[in-house]
């Protein structure tokens, strides 16, 4: 291209090309396969410096629609959709006088998400959740509270539970539901079993966790999941099961009969538990006694059993 020192303008409401073109040349020189070029360009008067990759960006943009390689242009709302990752030091929801909301999806689609809100404080107050420093990688779970509020309890400093809330749901590997103590491995230990025994074709059938020396039992339950049904082996005298102990068929209690949802709450006359005990339903008599009928057993034969016991764990060593 031929650099001229005569300047020429052509204006275009408020955008102005600005040429330098010799006395007596031809613009249509200047215009070559469709383009103008043109050494300066102004719009009101500002000459636009940017270069023409640096333009190219908002081509194409669609408004509050994100385009990959383009410039981020927000609709006449002030929305903006479709980002993949983001990067900030600072991030506000909202503003004050005007709710925000944070969502997070999960992998699966149509499976839900965690919405991050904020209701009205008594003042004008910040709530900061601020994680402790760890020494480990850590990941907080927050259970299922089913149909009513959760609340999330420190393991630490004194606090009151909220009438009606649920420590755990305990575990058939004795989940712990609360500790006393100075840390997470030290104290009191209170310690929930949960099962749902399926029955075998036995005088007994015993659970997956048991008790250990030095634990008190302080409430024993059970419900039959399904009405219980004996083989008519043996004596067949099996009318109730009992939660016991082999020797003691019904140590934590008996059903009054073998219908689904008959139950056993019982809280037993507190001893602490000399040796390791093996916890088993047990078919019995009227009384109580053990009957050498076997039960059904099998698929649908199924007994829940939930025990509640504490047990001592001991200090933690001095440093």
């Amino acid at each position: 291209m031929r650099k001229y020192h005569v300047a020429f303008e052509i204006v275009f409401a408020a955008i102005v090309l600005a040429f330098a073109l010799p006395a007596g040349a031809n613009i249509y020189e200047e215009f070559t396969a469709g383009e103008c070029r043109v050494e300066s360009f102004f719009i009101d008067g500002v000459e636009v410096t940017a270069t023409p990759s640096e333009l190219n960006v908002v081509d194409g943009v669609t408004a509050g629609t994100v385009t990959a390689s383009k410039a981020l242009v927000v609709d006449n709302s002030k929305d903006l959709g479709d980002l993949r990752n983001l990067d900030a030091v600072n991030i506000d929801a909202g503003a004050s006088g005007t709710a925000g909301t944070v969502d997070v999806f999960p992998t699966t689609a149509s499976k839900g998400k965690l919405s991050v809100t904020c209701q009205d404080q008594t003042g004008d107050t910040t709530v900061t959740l601020d994680i402790d420093e760890m020494g480990q990688a850590t990941t907080v779970n927050i259970p299922d509270p089913g149909a009513s509020a959760a609340d999330l309890l420190h393991n630490l400093g004194g606090q009151t539970v909220a009438a009606g809330n649920t420590m755990t749901a305990g575990a058939a590997a004795a989940a712990v539901a609360m500790r006393f103590g100075a840390s997470a491995t030290e104290g009191l230990e209170v310690k929930v079993i949960d099962e749902t025994v399926e029955l075998t074709n036995a005088v007994e059938t015993d659970l997956t966790s048991t008790l250990p020396a030095g634990a008190v039992v302080l409430c024993a339950q059970v419900n039959l999941e399904a009405a219980i049904t004996g083989d008519g082996t043996g004596d067949d005298g099996l009318v109730k099961i009992g939660l016991g102990i082999t020797a003691d068929p019904d140590q934590y209690g008996k059903t009054a009969d073998l219908a689904q949802n008959t139950k056993i709450d019982t809280i037993p006359d507190w001893a602490v538990i000399a040796a390791e005990e093996t916890v088993t339903i047990k078919g019995c008599d009227a009384a109580g006694a053990a009957v050498t009928e076997k039960f059904t057993g099998g698929t649908g034969q199924d007994v829940r059993v939930r025990i509640v016991y504490i047990v001592p764990n001991s200090l933690d060593d001095a440093s």
